[in-house]
């Protein structure tokens, strides 16, 4: 999600290069899922963490941070 949101901070203009960005970083999701379905304790640790990871955005974005859009 970080290798997302980097060219998308940088404003209007990055928005015409996003699809090459998204299909560049596509196949690590492929991975990652490929990885967490052979450990039932990597899938339990990337569940959590990503979990984690989006309620913490999630509390910065309500409390109108500058930090998430």
């Amino acid at each position: 999600m970080c290798l997302i949101v980097v060219p998308l901070a940088t404003g209007a203009a990055a928005l015409p290069l996003m699809p090459r960005v998204v299909l560049a970083i596509f196949p690590l999701y492929i991975m990652l899922g490929a990885i967490a379905i052979t450990s039932q304790t990597v899938d339990l640790i990337t569940t959590v963490s990503l979990a984690l990871l989006q309620g913490f955005l999630m509390v910065l974005w309500t409390g109108g941070t500058g930090l998430v859009g």
